[in-house]
């Protein structure tokens, strides 16, 4: 159930899993005048939901999609597990539903590329669409076509029921042809219903992180290593983009602002050069952290420092209680010797020490990470450090700088790892994902409450959840 990123490979591929910054000297991109007009509320990071992994903790419940577990099935069910009960049951209430066809509100034909939210505990599922060419492609080769190359797979002749088989390419195929979209399920949970439907030649190249309560706000990727933040309104599906400058980069939120990484050079950067010749261009440029403000587009530099070439963002981890957390990589002869993790405080303008060295091989999870114990909105207060070469875990309290040693583990793929922290709820306990759901829903984990400094001191008590089969 974890996600991390290894060390070792966000160094090796830093220049690949974010885009190329340019000289930050060019002048600034206009606001638009729908920007200007707009008023943004609290932001907040959103759980990394597609695919099921994650889900979306409201401090009384989680809603989360399962798979469906049967082969070359991509079909799943919104599940809602409730703090107050301890069951986990599907986010419908039609008598008698078996919630297993269209029919259930909360069963999805085809997951892929399907993200859930829930706003005002009411349920969205938003459809990030394929690229128009990529439709265009479906579109032409029409499902005739595409039912025809699919009989002809391997995969189709070691199917046993071939009927099934193709009703759910048939709903595969749908889906690759169609638009983005959002949909809700009814609060009374009998009905979904489509809000609406976005541009079909709008270019989804766009991932969603944050969110007001009001509109969910994202990154557009645009050529050139440029991108934009794109702004889609939940009540008419209105879409607001700001051209971000050359270099710009969104990484968390604060308030009601966008926090900015930057690159500022003396003079324009080759991205395509020679990396010795970039390299020796990169010793004088500055890694600059900005505070934007959506709708004025207007910025207020925070933090810099010298830029360094060979983490992504300098390291960057989070901004919690108005301070910059960085995971810091120490290298000698171009290998890694020490990670550690410090913050900038701006109320004093000094950068100060979080931990001592963790070891050469600590990970530490992305910004939008789902896995500390945090609702939608609350402050993200525990981070997640890990060393894949000890097979160390940690929980490092931002509020104290105490490190907990976390020493219990499930038994996952043949590897034991970490349990996952998954929520926690408004009463103060932790949720915890203590094991495989099955070997066929290995994608889930079954739950358990406890409470942090039971589950911080090592026990494994956990008051389980009834989980949905």
């Amino acid at each position: 159930m974890k996600r991390m990123i290894c060390l070792a490979l966000a160094l090796a591929l830093a220049a690949c899993a974010a885009p190329a910054p340019q000289s930050g000297t060019e002048p600034p991109a206009p606001a638009t005048a729908e920007s200007a007009a707009l008023t943004v509320g609290p932001l907040y990071t959103l759980p990394d939901t597609c695919g099921g992994y994650w889900g979306w903790n409201t401090g009384d419940a989680y809603y989360e999609y399962a798979r469906e577990g049967q082969s070359n099935s991509m079909a799943a069910l919104a599940l809602k597990t409730d703090y107050a009960t301890g069951r986990q049951e599907p986010v419908c209430k039609v008598p008698g539903c078996t919630h297993d066809s269209e029919s259930c509100p909360a069963w999805l034909a085809d997951w892929g590329r399907i993200s859930l939210m829930v706003f005002d505990d009411e349920v969205y599922f938003l459809y990030y669409a394929l690229d128009p060419e990529s439709r265009q492609s479906y579109q032409e080769q029409g499902w005739e076509g595409y039912l025809q190359n699919l009989r002809g797979s391997e995969e189709y002749a070691a199917a046993g029921d071939k009927a099934a088989y193709e009703e759910r390419a048939r709903r595969s195929y749908e889906q690759a042809i169609s638009p983005s979209y959002l949909e809700k399920i009814s609060a009374d949970g009998l009905t979904r219903t489509r809000l609406f439907t976005l541009p079909e030649d709008m270019d989804w190249d766009v991932s969603f992180r944050w969110s007001d309560g009001a509109a969910l706000y994202g990154v557009q990727y645009g050529s050139n290593h440029t991108s934009a933040l794109v702004r889609l309104d939940l009540a008419t599906g209105e879409l607001t983009t700001l051209p971000l400058r050359d270099t710009e980069w969104p990484v968390a939120v604060s308030g009601n602002r966008f926090l900015i990484s930057s690159v500022v050079s003396d003079e324009p950067l080759d991205w395509n050069s020679e990396p010795e010749v970039l390299n020796a261009q990169l010793q004088s440029a500055t890694a600059v952290f900005s505070l934007l403000d959506f709708a004025a587009d207007t910025r207020e530099v925070v933090y810099q420092e010298p830029y360094d070439p060979i983490t992504v963002y300098n390291g960057f981890s989070r901004i919690y209680n108005g301070k910059l957390y960085f995971v810091r990589v120490g290298t000698e002869n171009n290998t890694i010797s020490r990670v550690w993790v410090e913050d900038y405080d701006p109320a004093d303008g000094q950068l100060h020490p979080v931990t001592d060295s963790l070891g050469s091989g600590t990970t530490w999870p992305g910004t939008a990470s789902g896995f500390p114990p945090v609702r939608a909105g609350a402050g993200n207060r525990w981070m997640w450090l890990e060393n894949y070469m000890t097979n160390q875990d940690w929980l490092l309290d931002l509020d104290t700088g105490e490190l907990h040693e976390i020493t219990q583990r499930q038994l996952r793929d043949g590897m034991w790892q970490m349990v996952s922290t998954m929520a926690q709820t408004n009463d103060g306990r932790w949720m915890i994902g203590y094991a495989p759901h099955s070997d066929t829903h290995n994608d889930r984990c079954d739950y358990g409450f406890i409470a942090p400094e039971d589950f911080l001191a090592g026990s494994e008590q956990y008051d389980r959840v009834e989980m949905w089969p």
